[in-house]
C-alpha cells in the first residue's frame, strides 16, 4: 500500500469532511441570502421561469456548479501533466494507468473534494429535481426508490467508498480522476439551468453555452472514453492479482469492472445530447418558440431535457449533475 499506516486514512477523512462542510456552507448562506432577497422563497424568478423554482433547488445548484468549477477544470488539467495518463490518451498508457512509481497526486488532491460534495449532496437528496413522469408530489420512500434516484444514489454512495481505497492502494486512481474531469461538462449543463430559470432561454447567452455544454460532454465524455476503454480492455484491471499488485485489498481487482459503467452511462446521455444539438442546428428550436399557436411537441426539449437526465455528478463513472 502506498500510504501506509492510519495517518494517511485519517487525513483522507479530514480531508472529505472539511469539504462536505464547505459544500453544506454554501447550501444554506445561499438558501437564507434567497430568504431575505426573495419576495417569494417558492418563486426565486419571480415568474420569470417556465416553472417556479424554489431557493431549496437554486442553493443546490449553486454549490453543485461550485464543486464542477474547481474540480472539472483542474482534473483536465492534472490529466493534461501527468505523463502517465498523457501516454494514455495517445493509447500508449499500458499498466501504468494500475499502478505506477508515484501515486496519482491529482487524484489524492481532488477526489475528497468530490467525496466531500457528494456526501453533502446527499444530505439534500429531497431537494433532488423529480425525472419526467415521476409523481408531481411523492413521498420521500416513492422518490427514494425511482429508476434515477437509485442509480445516483448508488453511483454516490460507490464513489465515496471505493475511491479512497483506489488513492491509498494506488489502483487504477489515475481513473478517478478521468471521472472528475467529466464535471466540466456539467458546468455549462448548470450554466444552462440557471442562464433557462432566470428567463433567457432565447438568448444567445444560453445557446453558447449550450454549444459549449455539448463540445465539452463530446470531448471530455465520448472520445476521451475510446482510449480508456482500450486501455482497460488491454489491461484487464479485474483480472490482477493481489499478488502482482501488493498492498491492494482482494475485493479491490474484481470490482473494478464497474469502471466500465461510466462509459455506458456516457454513450446513452451522448445519444441524447447530440440529438438535441442536431436539431438546435437545424432550427427546430427556433421554429417552435415563432410558432407558439402550433401543438408543443413534449418530447422535444433537447437541453432542458438532457439538463434533467444528466445533470446528477456520473457514477464511477456519476453528478449528480452530468450534477444534481
Amino acid at each position: 500500500m502506498l500510504h501506509d499506516g492510519n495517518d494517511a486514512w485519517a487525513n483522507m477523512f479530514t480531508a472529505c469532511a472539511s469539504y462536505f462542510v464547505f459544500f453544506v456552507f454554501i447550501f444554506f448562506a445561499v438558501y437564507i441570502a434567497l430568504g431575505f432577497a426573495c419576495e417569494d422563497p417558492n418563486d426565486v424568478f419571480a415568474g420569470r421561469s417556465e416553472k417556479p423554482v424554489s431557493r431549496g433547488t437554486v442553493a443546490l445548484k449553486s454549490f453543485n456548479i461550485v464543486h464542477h468549477i474547481i474540480v472539472g477544470p483542474l482534473a483536465v488539467i492534472a490529466l493534461v501533466a501527468d505523463p502517465v495518463s498523457r501516454a494514455m490518451l495517445v493509447f500508449q498508457g499500458g499498466a501504468g494507468m494500475l499502478r505506477s512509481d508515484d501515486l496519482s497526486r491529482s487524484a489524492s488532491a481532488l477526489a475528497p473534494v468530490t467525496i466531500g460534495f457528494l456526501a453533502a449532496d446527499l444530505i439534500f437528496f429531497n431537494v433532488w429535481a423529480l425525472p419526467a413522469g415521476a409523481p408531481k408530489t411523492p413521498t420521500f420512500v416513492q422518490k427514494l426508490f425511482l429508476p434515477q434516484s437509485i442509480l445516483m444514489v448508488f453511483h454516490h454512495i460507490m464513489s465515496m467508498v471505493s475511491w479512497p481505497f483506489a488513492i491509498e492502494c494506488d489502483f487504477c486512481s489515475r481513473y478517478v480522476v478521468f471521472m472528475l474531469a467529466y464535471e466540466l461538462s456539467s458546468v455549462f449543463l448548470l450554466s444552462n439551468w440557471f442562464i433557462s430559470a432566470a428567463g433567457y432561454k432565447s438568448s444567445m447567452l444560453y445557446l453558447a453555452s449550450g454549444a459549449f455544454f455539448t463540445l465539452s460532454f463530446i470531448i471530455i465524455r465520448l472520445i476521451g472514453a475510446v482510449p480508456q476503454f482500450v486501455n482497460l480492455c488491454g489491461t484487464m484491471p479485474w483480472f490482477q492479482t493481489t499478488a502482482d499488485y501488493p498492498g491492494v485489498l482482494g475485493w479491490m481487482p474484481a470490482s473494478s469492472f464497474v469502471l466500465l459503467l461510466p462509459h455506458v452511462l456516457n454513450a446513452t446521455w451522448g445519444r441524447q445530447v447530440v440529438e438535441g444539438a442536431v436539431k438546435i442546428v437545424k432550427g427546430d428550436q427556433g421554429k417552435k418558440e415563432r410558432a407558439p399557436e402550433e401543438a408543443p411537441d413534449a418530447n422535444y426539449q433537447p437541453l432542458e431535457r438532457n439538463a434533467a437526465e444528466v445533470s446528477q455528478p456520473l457514477p464511477l463513472g456519476l453528478s449528480q449533475q452530468i450534477s444534481p
